[in-house]
């Protein structure tokens, strides 16, 4: 069978650097074909050069592209544009970035939708995507009152909508729940056997396992001859945390989009100790982040130390703002485009920190090692670095301004494995150094059970979501930390 996708030779290079280097890929229709990799390997690169497009700074060298009997690299843009409109769907890992907040839900997938029976095709496509307008609100709420996760899969509907040839997927259940996740794996085979043919990059190796026919993975933008069911690290594991506590929020009443979401929870986090929020997408996770941050509207006491702060972040202290920093889930809207790494993590290294330049620069070093980054880095800005990359960016903007609290929203959604678990380890290293303490929402209920202290469940159809649950401690031992460096 003529594959409907196929990559020859493909090699990409940015300046002297070769990103990706004679990948070979096909992709028959009613097949699924998953890309795994650690982040920054090609994987992302490798589906855009699907539709045609390169990051700034990305030229292609060699090898050829054919998508539906077409180059698309050499394609003028009204044929350009009429392939990705009607033949080929591209989901991207921050499909939140891609989406207006102020238009509806409505508008937002049936923009694309044939204009025959347009509300039928709007209203099925929702549901394919896990999103049903059940309640009849959906369809009017604005893109800015959903969850990532929801966000996530508003994007996959106005993909779906389209009626594809060829569906490309970077990360499709990044910030979803299990349940929800398995619902897109069974939705994603059913397409496949309508005879779409499918291309998704993805961490998430039970996924992987779930829906794809071939599995390619990628190592340093090679593409490598085998494919080994990875096997997952040790499950890392942690002492007590023993302290005072460090911060408290309660009864807290928190909006979104003017839409009450979270309503009377109370937590309390000591010093050194980390907080798994977990829960369905839509159940108020980021947004209690966010009220914690002081960037939500809402009501309720937040306690830092024994010390009220003040609902909105600009109108707390210098150094209590320094104090709770926030690593949201979308890291691509996270960061200023326009700065380079360096200047990013340089900014609050010199101003929080009262770093001079040098001193400042050798810092920003170290925290991209601690993250696991390359110092090569420094100089790119954030759309020239994968997603996982951009989220490993985020967290060490937040490090440098030594905050005593971080606030992390799915913090490694679009990390790999065993990047992943090098990340917590980090985080659990500086805890036992600093007292730091880490509140963090997570879909990934079993990284939780290793990593937190106590799980706090925000699921709304369950009746103890202000109580919070101690996770078995007994007999743990701090995780190996080889190589781990703290800046």
């Amino acid at each position: 069978m003529t594959p409907i996708a196929r990559v020859e030779h493909l090699t990409i290079c940015a300046g002297t650097t070769t990103v990706l280097q004679d990948a070979e890929l096909a992709v028959a229709r009613g097949s699924i074909v998953a890309l795994v990799g650690s982040s920054g390997d090609g994987k992302t690169t490798l589906l855009q050069a699907l539709i045609g497009h390169l990051a700034p700074g990305l030229r292609r060298t060699a090898g050829s592209v054919d998508v539906d009997g077409s180059d698309p690299f050499t394609l003028d843009t009204r044929r350009l544009r009429r392939l990705r409109r009607t033949r080929v769907a591209f989901v991207g890992q921050d499909p939140m970035s891609r989406l207006c907040p102020s238009h509806r839900v409505r508008d937002v997938v049936g923009e694309l939708a044939p204009s025959e029976d347009r509300d039928s095709a709007v209203a099925q496509a929702l549901a394919r995507a896990g999103l049903p307008d059940d309640d009849g609100k959906l369809l009017r709420r604005r893109a800015c009152e959903l969850s990532g996760g929801q966000l996530r899969r508003l994007a996959l509907a106005r993909a779906l909508v389209r009626d594809p040839v060829l569906l490309i997927l970077d990360e499709p259940t990044g910030g979803l729940d299990a349940p929800r996740a398995r619902r897109m794996a069974t939705e994603l085979r059913a397409l496949a056997a309508s005879g779409t043919a499918i291309v998704l990059a993805s961490h998430d190796l039970d996924h992987v396992a779930e829906v794809a026919d071939v599995v390619i993975a990628i190592k340093r933008g090679r593409v490598a001859p085998a494919v080994p069911r990875a096997q997952r690290p040790p499950s890392p594991s942690r002492a007590p945390a023993a302290s005072a506590e460090r911060l408290r929020a309660s009864s807290v009443r928190a909006l979104a989009g003017g839409r009450e979401v979270v309503r009377g929870v109370s937590i309390g986090a000591p010093a050194g100790a980390t907080l798994a929020l977990v829960g369905p997408s839509g159940s108020g996770k980021t947004t209690l982040l966010r009220y914690l941050a002081g960037l939500a509207a809402g009501s309720g006491d937040v306690v830092l130390d024994g010390r009220a702060l003040a609902h909105h972040v600009r109108d707390r202290h210098v150094d209590e703002r320094r104090r709770i920093q926030y690593v949201p889930q979308d890291p691509l809207g996270a960061l200023n485009p326009a700065r380079t790494v360096a200047a990013t993590l340089a900014r609050p290294l010199r101003r929080q920190r009262g770093l001079e330049a040098q001193p400042a620069a050798e810092a920003a070093a170290e925290l991209l090692e601690a993250v696991g980054l390359p110092a090569a880095l420094l100089h790119r800005r954030p759309h020239q670095l994968s997603g996982g990359q951009r989220q490993r960016v985020a967290l060490a903007r937040a490090l440098a301004a030594d905050p005593d609290v971080l606030l992390c929203d799915e913090m490694t959604s679009a990390l790999d494995e065993q990047t992943g678990h090098r990340v917590l380890e980090m985080l659990y290293a500086r805890q036992q150094a600093s007292g730091l303490t880490i509140i963090w929402a997570t879909h990934d209920l079993a990284l939780a059970r290793q990593f937190a202290d106590e799980t706090l469940d925000l699921d709304p159809e369950r009746p103890d979501i202000a109580a919070p649950t101690a996770n078995d401690l007994e007999g743990r031992t701090p995780p190996q930390l080889d190589g781990v460096r703290l800046p």
